[in-house]
């Protein structure tokens, strides 16, 4: 299964590489993350695999990954699409948490749709 990030909103108003959360919201976000993963039947020994970074919500997800137990296999979002389906096939993680961008290179697996600041009907903040 694929998680599609694209837009968070931030403490400063802004998103992506540029935004900021205050350690008040990286708790609370951490928080919600991790009880989404575990309500997915994300736990110890599952191996999770992150494919989007340079903003707040990667520490958030990793944060949750760690906090559940799960391994965080973190990938660098910019590898050709080739590399990160390979990476994907040898990891087979139970989930993968990727910027649109990523998501559609990774093939054989099931991808929730983003739009907006939701995944799936529910909020980017919920994941």
């Amino acid at each position: 299964m694929i998680v599609l990030l694209d837009r968070l909103g931030s403490d400063t108003g802004g998103t992506g590489a540029d935004a900021t959360w205050s350690g008040a919201r990286l708790a609370r976000e951490t928080r919600r993350r991790a009880s989404r993963l575990h309500t997915r039947d994300i736990g110890p020994g599952d191996r999770v695999m992150i494919t989007h970074g340079g903003t707040p919500a990667f520490f958030a997800d990793l944060f949750a990954t760690w906090q559940v137990g799960a391994c965080a296999a973190c990938i660098n979002p910019g590898l050709m699409p080739s590399e990160l389906s390979n990476v994907a096939t040898f990891l087979a993680p139970k989930l993968i948490l990727a910027a649109a961008s990523s998501a559609e290179a990774i093939s054989g697996a099931d991808v929730i749709s983003c739009a907006g600041d939701e995944v799936a009907g529910e909020p980017v903040s919920g994941i």
